[in-house]
């Protein structure tokens, strides 16, 4: 296929069997990504007994996944521009692959640690370009069909994820959870390297390295890197007023602060994020939806599956309760995608999707132990939609809200933010579990003597011991577990009713008229045909 063959007047390549190509491996990176981050939540426990781990190291085995994730995904956007997609894109998928092998031949925790932070290099690699490729390939109008394709491969991967971590768990060894990436990950290379190249560019290698905001970029991920820290380690390894957490946190918060003067006053018009990317309400408030989205993702996703182990169901049967959720996200994503396509607005999907979310995380926090398995699937199905109509939105609200040469940066700011949330979920819903969790614990100790105690840093990996303890100690455990619960709910409800308002604030573009950005001609699809 060749580009000069589509349109004169549009620099997309034409929709031939190569694009079609690239369209599925993006599809399959967003699949084994959200396989990945999913599937040792519920293998995690057994890999801690085989490796003989502590509580802090099994802990550090997902946050330093995910913190690497964050970090990186603003420095492959900015070396992505510099390079090209490509490139860059095969060494995400190289570095995810060959971490996926270390994870795979682990012989002891560190080494695990290490191996699943080369893997969180990977798959923030992964999951920056494929926004960043669907930029450059698809006009403006037909992202959100695109962004909802690749949102059902990631709704099928927390599918297939929870119910293989939870089979895996029950029925053969932890290794396996890494091997099966292999062969997901090869195919996907050779179809990026087939099908995806970057025509000859206008400028040496050289010239463009010289003009990208490194300091910039480092000033951020360094910043960016203290402040995640801090939030994973919080409560976690160190107390909060620990100098171990407050110093990385301070730290990083002045780094941020210096980045914006360093933009503003050095980088000036090379700057990576200039001050023009959040120069509109829209913009601002896409970021801070995606934000606010991605740490209420991500806590519901873990704190109902933990819910439905407190409530006495076993790993792969609490997997298959949450299905409910997992099947609406990837249709109501779908549905809201086509209709922000055909329409190019967004204000009223956000306004409903939100509302949702707000109604479904009402419900879930008059939940207990009792309540029925009807009520439970009946409220993830609200969620489950709450979760997929906004969804797309959040890049299509990005890109529409700036000038077209900074869409690129505004849909990295998207993908970094969302992986960032996924850390500030961590750290808000655990510290608000294990805070309620021992002012109820307290509060008991001072009126009776309990069997056992077990403190709120303990509480999440405490389900398998409940069984062990005599019914009057466990169904007080569960009963606190169950008001802990319901304190997380209403935090994330309050953060979804944040992001509610902020809903009523953005405005849908003016023109239906999609344009391209100044880097769509960057990546395009090869001319095999033109040997």
């Amino acid at each position: 296929m060749d580009h000069t063959a589509s349109d004169a007047s549009s620099p997309y390549p034409v929709k031939d069997f190569r694009f079609r190509v690239v369209i599925l491996c993006l599809c399959i990176c967003c699949f084994i990504a959200s396989l990945d981050t999913i599937i040792l939540s519920s293998t995690l426990p057994a890999i801690a007994a085989s490796l003989q781990a502590t509580t802090t190291d099994a802990y550090w085995c997902s946050a330093s996944f995910l913190f690497a994730q964050s970090v990186v995904q603003l420095i492959y956007a900015v070396v992505a521009r510099a390079l090209n997609r490509r490139t860059c894109m095969l060494a995400a998928l190289g570095f995810f692959g060959f971490a996926s092998i270390l994870c795979a031949t682990a012989r002891n925790i560190q080494w695990l640690i290490a191996a699943r932070t080369i893997q969180g290099v990977g798959t923030g690699g992964t999951n920056a370009l494929v926004q960043l490729i669907l930029t450059d390939i698809a006009p403006l109008a037909e992202r959100p069909k695109y962004t909802g394709l690749v949102t059902l491969f990631s709704a099928l991967g927390l599918v297939i994820g929870g119910l293989c971590g939870a089979a895996i768990v029950q029925h053969t060894t932890w290794p396996l959870v890494f091997w099966i990436n292999l062969p997901i990950c090869v195919p996907t290379m050779v179809g990026f390297a087939w099908c995806l190249d970057a025509p000859p560019r206008q400028s040496s290698v050289w010239t463009a390295i010289k003009k990208t905001d490194w300091g910039g970029g480092i000033i951020v991920t360094g910043s960016l890197a203290g402040i995640l820290f801090a939030l994973n380690s919080g409560n976690a390894v160190y107390p909060w007023t620990s100098g171990r957490i407050l110093s990385p946190l301070i730290c990083g918060g002045v780094g941020l602060l210096g980045f914006v003067a360093y933009e503003r006053f050095v980088a000036r018009e090379n700057a990576i994020l200039p001050g023009r990317l959040f120069s509109n309400v829209t913009a601002v408030s896409a970021y801070i939806m995606a934000l606010l989205h991605s740490i209420i993702l991500w806590t519901a996703t873990y704190y109902f599956f933990l819910y439905l182990t407190f409530c006495s169901h076993s790993y792969l049967g609490a997997a298959i309760l949450m299905l409910p959720a997992t099947l609406t996200f990837p249709p109501s994503a779908a549905i809201a995608g086509h209709i922000i396509g055909r329409t190019l607005k967004y204000q009223l999907a956000n306004i409903i999707g939100f509302a949702f979310l707000v109604g479904g995380l009402s419900g879930l926090a008059n939940l207990d132990e009792l309540s029925s398995v009807g009520l439970q699937i009946g409220l993830l199905l609200i969620v489950g939609t709450g979760f997929g109509i906004p969804f797309i939105s959040k890049v299509f609200m990005a890109q529409t809200a700036v000038a077209e040469d900074d869409q690129y940066m505004a849909t990295a700011i998207v993908s970094t933010v969302t992986s960032v949330g996924e850390c500030f979920g961590v750290a808000v819903s655990s510290t608000t579990f294990q805070n309620r969790w021992n002012s109820l614990l307290e509060k008991e100790l001072k009126q009776t003597v309990l069997s056992v105690v077990i403190k709120g840093s303990d509480a999440e990996r405490s389900t398998a011991l409940l069984a062990t303890l005599d019914k009057e100690t466990a169904s007080f455990y569960r009963h606190i577990a169950m008001q802990s619960f319901q304190t997380v709910w209403i935090v994330m409800g309050s953060l979804a009713g944040v992001a509610l308002v902020l809903s009523l604030f953005i405005r849908d573009p003016k023109t239906k008229e999609a344009t391209p950005t100044e880097s769509s001609v960057e990546a395009i699809i090869l001319d095999k045909k033109k040997a």
